[in-house]
């Protein structure tokens, strides 16, 4: 079906442009699974297909789970969601700092790079300090010493926190007397038939499809890594699921907590979880619990994405439409831009009347690339950095944001600032051939 080529264009572009070995995708329509396919490979070194079957971290897709965990709990008055979270655990930094805060990312404390924490242990790293992190006295001696990197009182700022999400896992522990991969097994995965999923390696190692976890070498290549089992990540970021298990999930969203007549969720519970609760200058976010909400053209999608060694992944589904797409990849890539293009392309619209700075985004792409003037005595580059556009030359080896001077999309004209002294021009024109001048310099588009 058409669609279908569309979808598949997408992501064999996004994976030849960003060097993917494997996508595994499942899209779920009107009550139905309309689409499933894996792309390349989930074993590089055995050739090994990537299937819509195949197992893959799904990072921080995970903490919309332990927030269902925590509604249910909720829901058996077993705690509740204002409970400060000193109630529970030894957590000293505030008394004022309650499970909700944790769940919307509103502590006021900011990320305390649990994750780094815990890679560098698998695979030292000279980057990162080595950490002692073995046991829940160690994991609450590096919270509780937080005190000085906190600026802002609960509920004042947005701080995206994943070690909140790892003593969110902790109450559901001390709660319900399970370890919190237990727990969630018993009372989400195996109710909503997501049997192979999983955050204990025991588990996972009887499986015969599951990915090998890449990162980008100093060639920005794939090069195999360690994926990070540990107790300390399974609530922030831990899980292990397939694209076509990850959906089960999505559709019990999507029926309001109900999957296959089992109610993992009351109604309430699911409007409380996808309650806007802050606006956040996190990907145009508006979070919820575990859960993000966008307006999308006429619709309301909740989303997330997450990323941890060797795995990148996206959820979405629009409410009205019952639309839900889930995205998962053995690398670290695959931005928002392609995801949404997906839903774009089943709903027969443009993602740039959406989103107009993709235009923009666009249109400076086309000005990316090596430049050199007569005789190529002097080359420099443009290169596109998340949106921003910079100059570099090599003689002097200098790099210079370029500032558009006016609003519209296709400007050609840019300033910028040479040392601290003055500020200069640069401009392009594109007629036929792209030349960049500046300062008395012609410079022409090799590539």
């Amino acid at each position: 079906m058409e669609f279908k080529q569309a979808i598949d264009n997408i992501i064999i572009n996004e994976m030849t442009k960003m060097k993917i070995p494997g996508v595994g995708i499942a899209i779920h329509k009107d009550g139905e699974m309309i689409y499933s396919r894996g792309y390349g490979l989930r074993n590089i070194e055995d050739n090994l297909p990537f299937t819509p079957d195949t197992l893959n971290g799904f990072g921080s897709n995970t903490k919309a789970f332990t927030c269902v965990a925590i509604m249910q709990l909720n829901e058996l008055d077993k705690l509740d969601i204002h409970d400060p979270v000193s109630k529970y655990l030894d957590f000293q930094l505030s008394d004022d700092i309650t499970i909700h805060h944790l769940m919307s990312h509103s502590s006021g404390i900011p990320n305390l790079n649990l994750e780094q924490v815990e890679n560098t242990k698998l695979e030292p790293n000279n980057k990162f300090p080595l950490i002692a992190m073995g046991s829940w006295d160690d994991f609450f001696y590096h919270i509780n010493g937080a005190g000085d990197a906190i600026s802002f009182k609960p509920g004042e700022r947005f701080f995206y926190f994943d070690s909140g999400y790892t003593m969110l896992g902790r109450i559901i522990e001390k709660i319900s007397g399970m370890s919190y991969a237990e727990y969630v097994r018993k009372n989400i995965l195996v109710p909503l038939d997501m049997n192979r999923s999983s955050f204990l390696k025991t588990h996972l190692q009887k499986d015969n499809n599951i990915s090998i976890p890449y990162e980008p070498n100093e060639d920005n290549l794939p090069s195999k890594k360690k994926f990070p089992f540990s107790e300390f990540i399974h609530p922030a970021g831990g899980l292990v699921s397939s694209s076509v298990e990850m959906m089960n999930f999505l559709i019990m969203l999507m029926n309001n907590g109900k999957f296959n007549e089992k109610q993992i969720l009351t109604e309430q519970s699911i409007k409380l979880m996808t309650t806007i609760y802050f606006k956040t200058n996190l990907f145009g976010w508006n979070y919820c619990y575990g859960l993000a909400s966008i307006s999308f053209f006429d619709d309301t999608m909740m989303l997330h994405n997450g990323g941890i060694t060797g795995g990148y992944s996206h959820i979405a589904y629009l409410k009205e439409k019952k639309l839900g797409i889930t995205l998962v990849t053995n690398y670290p890539a695959i931005s928002y831009e392609p995801f949404y293009k997906l839903f774009t392309s089943l709903l027969d619209k443009e993602l740039s009347d959406q989103y107009p700075l993709l235009k923009r985004w666009e249109f400076i792409n086309t000005l990316v690339g090596d430049y050199q003037t007569y005789k190529g005595i002097l080359k420099s580059k443009v290169v596109n950095k998340l949106g921003q556009l910079f100059f570099e030359t090599e003689e002097p080896k200098a790099s210079f944001a370029l500032i558009p001077k006016s609003s519209n999309f296709d400007c050609l004209e840019f300033k910028f600032n040479y040392g601290s002294l003055f500020e200069t021009d640069l401009i392009f024109h594109k007629d036929g051939e792209t030349r960049l001048l500046v300062f008395l310099y012609s410079y022409l588009k090799i590539n």
